[in-house]
This record gives structure tokens, C-alpha cells and sequence, in this order.
């Protein structure tokens, strides 16, 4: 039994080798017509010719502008026809002649004429003085420096107070001179004080007529301790 599965095995084998050749070889028996049926790819010369696009340029839509057409400039001959017959021929003036007669008789008016006498006027400005009061002049003293004066120690110390009246002239520069003691209240305290003050003080010089003038001042100046 085992030699007869053993030929059967072997016959299988040569069955399908034999089939498979024969397959083969009808395979290749076949190829070139099988090639030969494949339709072919159109040539070049067979395609119909491209479509050529050209393009077509535009006329010009510039829009000519008008030209402006000069009017005709008249002939001389007929401007100077019109100036002819424009001119003005001008008047020419005629002397005109009243007839009239001088009477003799008629005695004849003066041969003067009287003018009153006018009056005159001086206008020179007045004389100005050598100094003035303070309520003379435009208008009153403007300080432009004004230091209070320093509290003497000794009175301060022995709580003295009181005032002193002093004058003093202010120059055309609006310095101060001539610096006066009127009246102090207790003498021989806040005097020398009030001087060493007065004579750093600076004004704006008074005038009179628009003129700086010398000015005399007159004010108090009084010392009095703080309550505090």
C-alpha cells in the first residue's frame, strides 16, 4: 500500500509540472499578439493644429482737447478808421467879455486895512526850585529800598520803647542825604539807630513837570516790643 501512495504522489507531480509548462508555453505563443493588439499612441502628426491666441492692441481712447481758436485780429486799417471817428476834437476856449463902465464919480474905498493887535503868550516852562516838599511834586515817593531799622540791645534789653521823627532829602537819583533828628521819644536811644537805617533807603525820585527834583520827606519811626 505504501509503494502505491508513493506513485500516485509522484504522477501528481509530474501532471502539474507538465500543465505548467504547457501554460507557459502557450503564455508566450500568445505575448506578440497580445503586444501587437495594444493600441498605439497617436502621433504629433495625426493632432490637429493648436489654437494661436493673438492679441490685438487697443486703440487709443485719448480724447484730442479742443484747440482754442484765436480770433482774427483786426486789420489796422479798420482800427485806425474807428480811432478817427472817436477822437474829441476839444473845445476851444472863447474869453468872455462883460460890458460894463467904471463910474469916475464914485469916490474910491481906502487904501489899508487895519488889523487888530494880537496878543501874545509865553510858553516857557517855570523856573524850578532847588528841592521841594513831598506834597509838591506829580506824585508821591515810590521806596524801592526800605530796611527797617535794627532794635538797640540795651533798650530792647530793658524793655524801652518809643518813636523818633526824622527828615531826610531824596536826590534826583533817588538817594537819601541830609538826614535830620526832628523830635525823639526818650532821647539819645533809637537816634543814631534810625540814621544808620535811613541812609540805605532808595525811592524813586519825585518829579515835577516830567522833571526829577530834590524832595524832602518828613515820617516816625517807631520802636515797639513784640507781645510775644
Amino acid at each position: 500500500m505504501k509503494h502505491n501512495y508513493s506513485n500516485i504522489y509522484w504522477l501528481d507531480r509530474c501532471i502539474a509540472l507538465f500543465s505548467t509548462i504547457l501554460l507557459n508555453f502557450i503564455l508566450f505563443a500568445l505575448m506578440p499578439g497580445l503586444i501587437q493588439s495594444i493600441p498605439q499612441k497617436p502621433s504629433m502628426d495625426s493632432l490637429q493644429n493648436p489654437i494661436q491666441v493673438v492679441r490685438i492692441k487697443r486703440p487709443d481712447t485719448n480724447v484730442r482737447k479742443k484747440e482754442k481758436t484765436k480770433p482774427p485780429k483786426p486789420e489796422k486799417k479798420i482800427i485806425k478808421k474807428i480811432a478817427k471817428s472817436l477822437t474829441v476834437s476839444k473845445p476851444v476856449p472863447q474869453k468872455v467879455r462883460l460890458p460894463f463902465q467904471l463910474n469916475p464919480k464914485r469916490s474910491t474905498g481906502p487904501q489899508t486895512l487895519k488889523v487888530p493887535a494880537f496878543d501874545t503868550m509865553t510858553l516857557s516852562v517855570p523856573a524850578l526850585k532847588d528841592t521841594y516838599d513831598s506834597h509838591e511834586i506829580d506824585s508821591p515817593l515810590t521806596p524801592l529800598v526800605k530796611i527797617p531799622p535794627m532794635y538797640p540791645i540795651r533798650a530792647k534789653r530793658l524793655s524801652i520803647e518809643g518813636w523818633v521823627t526824622v527828615r531826610f532829602l531824596v536826590d534826583t537819583d533817588g538817594t537819601v542825604g541830609n538826614i535830620q533828628i526832628i523830635e525823639a521819644q526818650p532821647a539819645d536811644t533809637f537816634e543814631n539807630n534810625v540814621i544808620q537805617c535811613v541812609q540805605k533807603w532808595k525811592f524813586q525820585p519825585g518829579t515835577v513837570e516830567g522833571v526829577s527834583v530834590k524832595t524832602w520827606i518828613e515820617t516816625t519811626i517807631r520802636f515797639e516790643m513784640d507781645d510775644s
